[in-house]
């Protein structure tokens, strides 16, 4: 029925078919419960000199390992994490894949089932070295089409290829350096240069106020459901979700095909 609210059980299964993405304000989040963090990141966290990068980290750990938790059916301590090489975490021997990013206060998880997957958030800061950074690591066809653009225009315009390409290569595991000059991508479509076996799909939004948001998985894109920590985990945790209209988006072009 049109209009009509369900509930549904969100759990590892349902990721078979679909992506969920969590998001929430890291300086609205409780800090409490910082011994549910393993060794390794609570030595990460303790090497951050500033307490406000400390605090926001400690966050963003205990609430991934809260929403892990329930898709795991595991309690929030016991769960383990391996690393890639560029430091991306990942579960050992699972078909759940995820990828987290934050910048400022603004974090995201993506997870998925059977599917290498990448995420990345930037807050789109006006960058003094903009145009340096197009120019060395932005194909010919993208410096052309920034260039075409204003001022205004070209600052969500960078953001949007920028976190794209950096959650491509975090999907493939790989690190920045030596990477980003070579990613080509057309429309949802996206691929190494050179690699066009290893290739994925991605999109991208506006992210809260001034912040741009990108997915990308290798292979294809499934539908998105958005999940807010701060509205949904505790229904999330109950085995139910308030699954009301707007809560799934089609996967591609969101924003700047």
């Amino acid at each position: 029925m049109k209009g009509a609210q369900r509930k549904e059980r969100i759990d590892a299964k349902g990721l078979e078919r679909a992506i969920h993405l969590w998001s929430a304000n890291l300086d609205q989040v409780d800090e409490s419960g910082e011994d549910i963090l393993d060794a390794q990141e609570r030595e990460k966290a303790a090497a951050c000199r500033i307490p406000l990068l400390r605090k926001r980290f400690v966050k963003s750990r205990l609430i991934l390992r809260h929403i892990l938790s329930v898709y795991l059916n595991q309690p929030a301590p016991d769960i383990g994490f391996l690393y890639h090489g560029n430091g991306k975490p990942y579960l050992k021997n699972h078909p759940l894949y995820f990828n987290l990013s934050h910048s400022h206060e603004q974090w995201l998880v993506a997870l998925t089932g059977r599917q290498e997957i990448g995420a990345d958030v930037q807050k789109m800061e006006q960058l003094a070295g903009m145009d340096a950074i197009i120019k060395r690591y932005f194909p010919k066809e993208e410096q052309e089409r920034l260039g075409s653009l204003s001022q205004e225009q070209k600052k969500p315009a960078f953001y949007h290829l920028w976190t794209v390409k950096e959650a491509f290569v975090k999907a493939y595991g790989r690190v920045l350096a030596g990477n980003l000059s070579r990613i080509r991508q057309q429309g949802k479509f996206i691929c190494w240069e050179n690699e066009p076996e290893h290739q994925g799909e991605t999109a991208s939004w506006v992210a809260g106020e001034n912040f741009m948001a990108a997915l990308a998985v290798k292979g294809e894109m499934k539908p998105v459901c958005f999940l807010d920590w701060h509205r949904d985990y505790r229904d999330f945790q109950k085995g139910t979700i308030n699954d009301g209209s707007g809560r799934y988006r089609p996967p591609h072009h969101w924003l700047l095909d």
